[in-house]
């Protein structure tokens, strides 16, 4: 067989395992027995439905639109431009929301086959065809962690807008990278941050690289933007208006802190669910809400400081993986299925330090499903010590996992210091 076909076969493999993982982690019977009443001490249940609250959220935009109402200007949407035609593809084909719960679901499994075909080619080309199964089967693992979470967000479609562009971006295919980026933006925001270490990548060698990638990112951003203001007018205000008023998410890192000082301090506290997520009201959280904005920006800045010490595509890669975690960790809002960002790009790491990064990323994945659904309620109902512990152990791995991606050795990694084709 040809490498080529090996990496088809050993996609197809990886993407059969998916389906039934999707299978297995979607049905009530197997997955969701009453997680909280079998476990009084959390008080609460979670169910299978609760799980697509979101996709019940997408089908209704996009039976709104059918119905002729335009999106933004008649409604508000609290998601970029280019996820609508995510939500509406599945609709023009259904009707009724159980079937398009299926259709969604298939949605998102092609999104995550052309991230494992991506995934494979990339280990196959750079660590040769031998690497590839273990990869995949690591892969699998963290698919198995997210659960139904996989089809049940549009996250998977992001994120492969995200690594495609980083993957070219720094291959040396500037504007195909740029591109791929920016619409990974005007999808869900999170993939633009792949042009904070690009951007430093191109302006080392601005003279060869004419800056190519970082000006088709922006223009298309433009060209987006411009579109979505002429379809949704003023009304695209209160679209970016939501996010911006959200409140401090109980998943988040500073959640986990401020719950555990406020168990120790005897803080008055409570969680409420408001715009779709569980968000946490404790002496000091308004503050931390204002500022984690400024964290972001602070972080996103050191890791380009740290991406100028890259000098091939292997290093281009991790500081963009650098880049999405550190956007993750430092926000506001940090709920499970962020961690889906992250997937295909510690799946490429290369060399030994590598592998550490990949089993920090495990175990955070399956940490969070100890604590999405398994340990939530024990969070809103009453802060227990077990959820608390949880959440913050989720929180230090990935912490952990932050700082090695920046300042961890980078043996293994093979050397370009020439950092070829550039101006492309």
């Amino acid at each position: 067989m040809s490498s080529f076909q090996k990496t088809i076969a050993w996609t197809a493999t990886a993407v059969a395992f998916h389906v039934l993982i999707v299978i297995a982690t979607t049905s009530e019977t197997f997955f969701y027995v009453n997680v909280g009443t079998s476990q009084p001490l959390f008080g609460g249940s979670i169910n299978a439905m609760a799980i697509f609250d979101d996709v019940h959220i997408y089908y209704k935009y996009a039976t709104l639109a059918l119905e002729g109402k335009v999106p933004y200007r008649d409604y508000v949407m609290e998601y970029p431009i280019l996820a609508f035609p995510l939500f509406v593809l599945p609709r023009v084909f259904v009707d009724d929301f159980e079937t398009y719960k299926v259709a969604f679901g298939v949605e998102m499994l092609l999104a995550d086959a052309a991230l494992v075909y991506l995934v494979a080619r990339r280990v196959g080309a750079r660590e040769g065809m031998a690497r590839v199964p273990a990869r995949l089967a690591w892969y699998t693992a963290c698919v198995l962690a997210f659960g139904s979470l996989t089809v049940a967000r549009f996250d998977f479609a992001a994120t492969l807008f995200g690594f495609a562009g980083a993957l070219w971006w720094f291959s040396g295919h500037n504007a195909l990278g740029g591109l791929a980026a920016a619409l990974g933006t005007l999808m869900k925001i999170f993939p633009g941050v792949v042009a904070a270490p690009a951007l430093v990548w191109e302006a080392r060698c601005w003279r060869t690289s004419r800056m190519r990638g970082s000006l088709v990112f922006a223009a298309t951003l433009a060209l987006g933007a411009s579109a979505w203001l002429a379809l949704g007018g003023r009304r695209v205000a209160e679209s970016l208006g939501y996010h911006l008023g959200r409140g401090l998410e109980i998943g988040s890192v500073y959640s986990g802190i401020l719950m555990v000082a406020g168990r120790l301090g005897g803080w008055e506290m409570r969680a409420a669910y408001v715009r779709s997520a569980e968000e946490l009201t404790a002496p000091g959280s308004a503050l931390v809400t204002r500022l984690a904005v400024v964290a972001q920006g602070l972080a996103l800045l050191l890791v380009m400081i740290r991406a100028r010490k890259a000098t091939d595509q292997g290093d281009g890669l991790r500081y963009a993986a650098a880049a999405v975690l550190a956007l993750i960790v430092t926000g506001k809002v940090l709920s499970p299925q962020y961690l889906v960002w992250l997937l295909p790009f510690v799946a490429v790491l290369e060399g030994p330090s590598a592998r550490v990064s990949r089993w920090l990323f495990l175990a955070a994945c399956l940490a969070t499903t100890a604590a999405y659904p398994w340990s939530y309620m024990g969070l809103v109902n009453g802060f227990h010590p077990l959820s608390l512990a949880i959440l913050n152990l989720r929180n230090a791995l990935l912490l952990i996992l932050l700082g090695w991606l920046m300042f961890g050795t980078r043996d293994g990694l093979a050397s370009d210091p020439g950092l070829k084709g550039l101006n492309r």
